[in-house]
């Protein structure tokens, strides 16, 4: 993926990819939670943490 260039070039769809990618990051998490086996919870912290990183880089935008 090339968001690096979007987010320097100021792309005026960075925003919408971003927010794209926190609303299949929370499916995700969503989808754990609902019905997560043992190894799909450990991998739920990572997406909490990507949701976050997302959140903080789309305030920048």
């Amino acid at each position: 993926m090339r968001s690096p260039l979007l987010f320097f070039d100021k792309d005026p769809l960075l925003k919408e990819l971003i927010e794209c990618r926190i609303k299949i990051e929370q499916g995700i998490i969503a989808s754990i939670r609902q019905k997560g086996s043992h190894t799909s919870f450990c991998k739920l912290a990572n997406s909490e943490i990507r949701v976050n990183k997302l959140n903080e880089l789309c305030r920048k935008v």
